[in-house]
């Protein structure tokens, strides 16, 4: 599975838990989601072609490096997690499904032992510091490299980047929710969590 239909998967789970739509349509909703995803890499792009833009060539390449790597290095956490938890669940016959293992949503673990959903809880936790550590690393070698003019308008861009996630989250999923402030959430929510795969 591509990291886009991994993403289109765990935004559909976030979105049926977070609303509390009927079991058994993840899949349908994830495939009404991979057009979200692909607006969604769209808004990345433009954010990507901002930092080429504001910076000088040499400095927007060492950016993209360094944001290519974090990238891949979250995703390797993300699958090392996902294993853990998945190992806890299957003893038990369950499964963890699509979830993002670094999402702060933790679905319910209805079947599995108290001692094992500390386990996989723990497993989540340590998978998101493990995050905030290679983010740090990102963060401090930017703001070297960085003046501070640069790094306020990569700032501007990255919050324009998050609007239009928000937006895009909006479009695909408004339906789903009739409430208005259920909807403001789930969007919320879920812009959050495609952010934390960018």
């Amino acid at each position: 599975m591509t990291i886009e239909l991994h993403l289109a998967a765990a935004l559909a789970a976030a979105l049926c838990a977070r609303l509390d739509l009927p079991p058994g349509g993840e899949d349908a909703v994830a495939a009404a989601l991979a057009p979200a995803v692909a607006e969604l890499d769209g808004a990345d792009r433009r954010y990507r072609a901002a930092v080429r833009a504001t910076l000088p060539a040499a400095k927007a390449e060492e950016m993209l490096r360094l944001m290519a790597a974090f990238r891949v290095n979250v995703h390797e956490v993300r699958e090392h997690v996902r294993r853990e938890i998945d190992a806890i669940y299957r003893r038990f016959g369950k499964t963890y499904g699509d979830f993002d293992p670094l999402d702060t949503y933790v679905p319910s673990a209805g079947g599995v032992s108290h001692a094992d959903g500390i386990r996989a809880a723990d497993a989540a936790d340590r998978g998101r510091r493990d995050v905030q550590r290679l983010r740090g690393e990102v963060n401090a070698v930017l703001l070297a490299l960085l003046t501070h003019g640069e790094v306020e308008a990569l700032t501007v861009a990255k919050q324009e980047r998050r609007t239009a996630f928000e937006r895009i989250i909006e479009t695909h999923v408004g339906s789903h929710a009739s409430e208005v402030q259920e909807r403001r959430r789930a969007v919320t929510e879920l812009a959050a969590l495609a952010d934390g795969w960018y």
